[in-house]
Order: C-alpha cells, then sequence, then structure tokens
C-alpha cells in the first residue's frame, strides 16, 4: 500500500462506498478512504446523522481527548447543524 492509488482515485465497482481516494502520506505511507464516486462538486451535501458524529465524537476522545463540547464545536465549525454528539 505504500504506492497507494496511482492517480489519486480508483473506482473498484459500482456501490455507493466503492471509491477509493488517496488523501495524503503520513511517515512515508498512503492515507487512503472510501467514498462515493461523484466529485464532492458534483453533489449537494447532506448533514451526517447523530449516530454518526457519536461514533466520530467518541474516535475524537479517544485519540485526542477531546470533550464532548469541543467536538461539537469542532462540527459546529464544518458546518454541520446542532451536533449533539
Amino acid at each position: 500500500m505504500r504506492a497507494g492509488v496511482p492517480g489519486g482515485r480508483h473506482v473498484a465497482g459500482p456501490g455507493r462506498y466503492e471509491t477509493l481516494v488517496r488523501v495524503g502520506q503520513r511517515e512515508g505511507v498512503a492515507m487512503l478512504t472510501f467514498t462515493c464516486p461523484e466529485r464532492a462538486a458534483d453533489v449537494v451535501p447532506n448533514q451526517p446523522e447523530q449516530r454518526y458524529l457519536r461514533m466520530l465524537s467518541e474516535g475524537l476522545s479517544q485519540a485526542h481527548g477531546w470533550s464532548p463540547a469541543r467536538c461539537r464545536r469542532y462540527f459546529a465549525s464544518c458546518g454541520v447543524d446542532d451536533a449533539v454528539a
């Protein structure tokens, strides 16, 4: 996986989350994520579900010691409305 994704993007199939995108590199290792096949500029963004925000909050808390209030402020700075994570 050191080489990552040639061209930075690879569509693995027709599904909703079958597009692999290289988002950067850390310590010589490619950082990858799965997403939808459409480009961000081509879709209307939706607000994330509360259970998804709770999962992100748990990760931020465990990895960085963030409080729920800090997570809510962060989500609000990203344009998330009414985050109760």
